[in-house]
C-alpha cells in the first residue's frame, strides 16, 4: 500500500473465515497509519454482477478518497468521482457538435468517460465465487490485468478457497499466475465476513 506500484493481491481461504473482514481492518491501520500511497479507493462485490461494463460502472460508482475510508460511498463521494471527470466535463460539451454524436449512445460515451477516470486507484474485488454466470472468470482477470498494466491501480480479489465450476476453475488456475503475483491465505479469524 506504501508505494503506487501497480499489483495484484489475491487474498483466499475457507468461507467465513473473515477475509473481507481482515481486508478491511488492514486497510483502515493502513489510513491511519499514512500508509496508502494511492489517493482514491474503490470496493466492489460481484455478487449478481454479469458483465465488465457492469463491473467497469461499479467501480466507478464507489470510488472514495482514501482519506475516508471507512465511509461507505454515497451521493457525495460519488459527486466528487463526477468531478475528477475534467477532461469528460470538457469534452462533453463538445460531443453534440460532432457529426456521429447523433448515432451514438450517449450512455456509451459516458460509460467511456467514467472508465477513462479509473486510473491509480486501489480496488478491492469481492465475491468473485457469486458473479453472474455468464461472466467468464477469464474475462475479469484479462480486465485486472489492463487494471494493473494499463491503468496502474493495485488490486485486492477476495476469493473463497472452495473450487469455482470446473471450467471456471480451470481458468482461475491457468490466468492467475500471469495475472496474480500474490496469493495470501486468511485460515482463522474471530470474525466473520
Amino acid at each position: 500500500m506504501g508505494s503506487e506500484t501497480p499489483e495484484v493481491l489475491a487474498v483466499r481461504g475457507e468461507w467465513g473465515v473473515g477475509k473481507t473482514f481482515t481486508w478491511n481492518k488492514f486497510l483502515e491501520d493502513a489510513k491511519n497509519e499514512g500508509r496508502i500511497a494511492l489517493k482514491r479507493y474503490a470496493y466492489v462485490s460481484l455478487f449478481g454482477c454479469n458483465s465488465l461494463d457492469n463491473l467497469k460502472l461499479k467501480i466507478f460508482e464507489q470510488v472514495i478518497d482514501t482519506s475516508t475510508i471507512g465511509v461507505k460511498p454515497n451521493i457525495e463521494t460519488f459527486r466528487k468521482s463526477i468531478e475528477s471527470l475534467t477532461v469528460g466535463r470538457k469534452i462533453l460539451k463538445f460531443i453534440p457538435s460532432l457529426p456521429s454524436f447523433k448515432n451514438a449512445n450517449l450512455s456509451l460515451l459516458l460509460d467511456s468517460f467514467a472508465f477513462l477516470s479509473l486510473n491509480k486507484i486501489i480496488i478491492c474485488i469481492d465475491d468473485v465465487e457469486r458473479k453472474g454466470d455468464n461472466f467468464k472468470i477469464r474475462d475479469l482477470l484479462g480486465f485486472i490485468s489492463l487494471l494493473k498494466e494499463q491503468k496502474d491501480c493495485k488490486i485486492i480479489i477476495i476469493l473463497n478457497s472452495e473450487p469455482l465450476n470446473n471450467s471456471e476453475d480451470n481458468d482461475l488456475r491457468i490466468y492467475r499466475e500471469k495475472v496474480i503475483a500474490v496469493i495470501s491465505l486468511v485460515k482463522y479469524s474471530s470474525s466473520s465476513e
